[in-house]
């Protein structure tokens, strides 16, 4: 049977010298997808994110197989679809506006996200927070927020309600990202980073859904940010601008006065008495 499947005839006689080369290139080509395509089963990778990924990427031993790829979703948007490119591409930065739009549409696309202002900044500009979980923790987290602050307050919770607290509640975890303003790397990476804790399906970002609420925010310098992107974009040259950077801190360091704080005991040992000291360089 086998010597009548077309498939077979390259391996007869001088075929194989002509066509046998190709075939095994094609299937050594196939080798590393298909074991990728196995490791981050079930998942599977958004079109062309692997390539993009591997392509940016210095080198080999930077690269982990969590991170390899971004998983495909049929129904929430993904940063690199938002943003026309992947997060922390070169030569491209986020601003916090545009940062703020994609976790918005990220939250409108995911029941597994919720989006809160907590407050704004000192011009104005909204502070944003994203929730992850799965469907029944964002769905708790009246509860849960109620449960972490009475584990919080011995005052008013002994050790018997705190275990019956903690059976019910879970961990939550903080991401702080772009505290200063030229700290661009931690904003990118926590957008892929919640699209990827809403979407992807293997076991490890599962049990994470599923046992801890995970709160992002993206931004913490609203003000701070656009400023950064602005200067960095005209520049494109990360280096120049952050000696350029550390040299205007060391001149204004240089004249600027220095808080020296020094600690001694409290009256009844309660707390520390403080003073501040001011000093010049």
């Amino acid at each position: 049977m086998l010597r009548h499947c077309p498939a077979t005839r390259i391996f007869r006689g001088g075929d194989f010298m002509r066509n046998g080369p190709l075939l095994l290139f094609t299937l050594f080509a196939a080798v590393p997808r298909l074991l990728l395509a196995q490791a981050i089963a079930p998942d599977t990778a958004e079109p062309g994110t692997v390539e993009e990924i591997a392509h940016a990427t210095t080198e080999t031993r930077f690269l982990s197989p969590w991170v390899s790829y971004l998983p495909a979703s049929p129904s929430v948007v993904s940063p690199r679809a938002f943003l026309h490119r992947l997060p922390g591409a070169a030569g491209e930065l986020v601003d916090s506006s545009r940062a703020y739009a994609y976790c918005r549409a990220l939250a409108n696309s995911s029941p597994r996200v919720r989006l809160f202002t907590i407050g704004r900044s000192e011009e104005g500009r909204d502070i944003v927070l994203l929730a992850v979980s799965d469907e029944q923790g964002i769905r708790d987290l009246e509860r849960l927020k109620a449960a972490t602050a009475a584990l919080a307050d011995p005052r008013r919770t002994d050790a018997a309600t705190a275990e019956q607290l903690v059976a019910g509640a879970r961990p939550i975890y903080y991401f702080n990202a772009g505290l200063h303003s030229d700290e661009t790397g931690s904003t990118e990476s926590v957008l892929e980073l919640a699209y990827r804790l809403a979407v992807s399906e293997t076991p490890m970002i599962r049990r994470i859904r599923e046992n801890v609420v995970v709160l992002i925010n993206p931004v913490s310098n609203p003000d701070g940010d656009p400023r950064s992107a602005r200067e960095l974009g005209a520049a494109r040259d990360l280096e120049r601008y952050r000696a350029d950077q550390r040299a205007r801190r060391s001149a204004h360091l240089r004249g600027a006065p220095r808080a020296v704080l020094s600690r001694g005991a409290g009256a009844h040992g309660a707390g520390d008495a403080r003073r501040v000291d001011l000093e010049f360089r």
